[in-house]
């Protein structure tokens, strides 16, 4: 695998961004490693989307995801989005429309990604599983696949709870905070739009503070007739419970399969 530390300009944010990448390296002879036994010129990517209190290098950091996807020929990216919980924020900067429009684009343009929707991919840690929910419910024409691990899947009821600051709360979701009933939220997302959105999984920790919302959502999901599943396994929400899921995670993106460690 070939690791870079992208730095350019994003047209939509205005400013100077960053993201982590990945992408599997051709041997002399044209192959992509041992293990994949296959060459190929453009490569499925994984849009992996951290957390509130993380950055786009956490995933390097905390978990083998380069080793991981190296086995299964994917390419990986990892983006930079602060505290935006992935949206076009009220009094900040639209990283939704940068997520799910520009950088895609870009990253075809500096790397040999594929740009098709089948094998363009989106999942991430508790804000990141509901930014990649929200991007599969709003952009199934990108994305093809998304997963969420111990997602924030009800944006509402965390407002007030202490994960943002008050004046964060509206500088991100708005004045009125309003959110029910909005494209802001994941329940009425997939009540209105579920059906048009790729293959969806939703994997949690058993022991996870967010488990009961998850558990809520998993049977609001139930009556829709989705392409989705639902896995709650061994874990909290710690990068413990993430590094002994992604490989799973990892693997239904590129077959379909599910096979927990």
């Amino acid at each position: 695998m070939a690791w870079f530390e992208a730095r350019f300009f994003s047209e939509t944010l205005r400013l100077a961004t960053a993201a982590t990448v990945v992408v599997p390296q051709r041997s002399a002879a044209g192959q992509i490693g041992v293990e994949t036994g296959r060459a190929r010129s453009m490569f499925p990517v994984v849009y992996l989307l951290h957390g509130l209190s993380d950055d786009h290098s956490i995933w390097g950091r905390r978990t083998c995801v380069e080793r991981y996807a190296e086995a299964l020929g994917l390419a990986v990216v990892m983006p930079e989005v602060h505290r935006s919980f992935y949206l076009n924020t009220a009094s900040g900067l639209p990283y939704f429309s940068y997520i799910t429009g520009e950088l895609p684009v870009r990253m075809r343009e500096f790397f040999p990604l594929s740009d098709k929707v089948s094998e363009t991919f989106v999942a991430g840690f508790s804000m990141g599983g509901y930014g990649a929910f929200r991007a599969a419910f709003l952009r199934p024409d990108v994305f093809g696949a998304a997963a969420s691990l111990s997602g924030v899947m009800d944006v509402e009821g965390c407002l007030g709870q202490g994960l943002l600051g008050e004046e964060e709360e509206r500088a991100v979701f708005g004045a009125d905070l309003a959110v029910a009933g909005t494209d802001r939220d994941l329940f009425h997302l997939a009540s209105s739009m579920g059906r048009g959105a790729g293959r969806l999984l939703q994997v949690c920790g058993h022991r996870d503070f967010l488990v009961e919302e998850n558990r809520r959502f998993r049977d609001h999901l139930a009556g829709f007739g989705l392409n989705w599943r639902y896995e709650e396994v061994q874990g909290e929400h710690n990068w413990d419970f993430v590094e002994r899921t992604i490989p799973a995670v990892l693997q239904w993106f590129a077959s379909g399969e599910w096979s927990s460690r």
